[in-house]
């Protein structure tokens, strides 16, 4: 296994210690030893298949670990992952992840029980996927700098393709609204437990997490009983949560939200975003971008 990077980080966070201490114990001496000699930095995934090589996916590229995962490894994993408790976990398994602590989420699959369109449970759980979370000083800097040079009052979405880096950008933003000598009261509603990676800094003084809230709900909470300045989530990605969106934002706090998309086009294609951004809840959106490996963010910023 050879990888090129740009940076060497061997220090890992109390939280990935315990998530290591859960993978089956082969592949966890090896995601060890890829760690010690490329660093963490680079790290993006760990991806357990029942009965298949283990993979880590770095800097955007593929690689197979020489061990086989069973079933049971799989099970016993998930099982972890749940702190014991499947069933507690039953309604995000059945939305395809788990929150792990410390902001670390494992997206899941095997076969579904499904009842009038909806999945209803999940068994024999097949694949496992574990997303690794980074911290980038300075990531979403300039979007923080547009947000200081309209007062902190404008409505931003940002967008990209899956695994550049929308949560990164979203939860620097959330250290960076919070902390300082001039805070502002910040909301993260963290719907997927993403956001909360990170955010423990002392520094870090005026930040409310609402973990696990339905996004509307969390929005509405945030304003009306928070008494937020400005409101962060993630991940807007159906037409019902974003008329809910809408119906919460009429207290008027500035939202900062994501969403997926290769283009503005297609993404204004959307005619519930596009509804966001006709009734005001959005005054910029912005397109990011990076090469797997890179720390440089580019943004493509149009005002609507």
């Amino acid at each position: 296994m050879k990888v090129v990077i740009e940076r060497k980080n061997n220090e890992i966070s109390e939280s990935f210690a315990e998530l290591i201490k859960i993978l089956p114990q082969d592949i966890a001496g090896q995601v060890r030893e890829y760690i010690n000699v490329h660093g963490i930095d680079s790290l993006n995934e760990i991806r357990l298949r029942a009965n298949k090589k283990a993979s880590i996916t770095a800097d955007g590229k593929n690689f197979v670990i020489n061990t086989v995962c069973s079933l049971r490894e799989i099970g016993d994993t998930v099982t972890a992952l749940c702190d014991g408790s499947v069933y507690a976990h039953s309604d995000t398994i059945c939305d395809g992840y788990v929150t792990f602590r410390g902001g670390y989420r494992a997206g899941i699959s095997g076969c579904a029980a499904v009842d009038r369109g909806q999945i209803i449970g999940i068994r024999d759980v097949t694949s496992i996927n574990i997303r690794i979370p980074h911290n980038i000083p300075g990531a979403g800097k300039e979007i923080y700098n547009l947000l200081k040079d309209n007062d902190f009052s404008c409505g931003i979405l940002i967008y990209s393709a899956p695994g550049i880096g929308k949560t990164t950008i979203l939860r620097q933003l959330c250290r960076m609204l919070s902390s300082g000598e001039n805070p502002l009261r910040t909301a993260a509603v963290d719907t997927r437990r993403e956001l909360e990676f990170g955010c423990d800094n002392e520094e870090i003084t005026t930040l409310d997490l609402l973990s696990g809230y339905p996004r509307a709900k969390g929005i509405e909470i945030a304003a009306r009983t928070m008494n937020a300045q400005i409101i962060v989530c993630d991940e807007i990605g159906s037409r019902a949560e974003a008329e809910a969106i809408l119906d919460a934002q009429n207290t008027g706090v500035p939202l900062i939200a994501s969403a997926h998309s290769s283009s503005f086009e297609s993404l204004m294609n959307r005619t519930y975003i596009k509804t966001l951004c006709d009734a005001g809840v959005f005054n910029y959106v912005i397109g990011i971008s990076r090469s797997f490996g890179s720390t440089v963010y580019k943004y493509e910023i149009t005002e609507i």
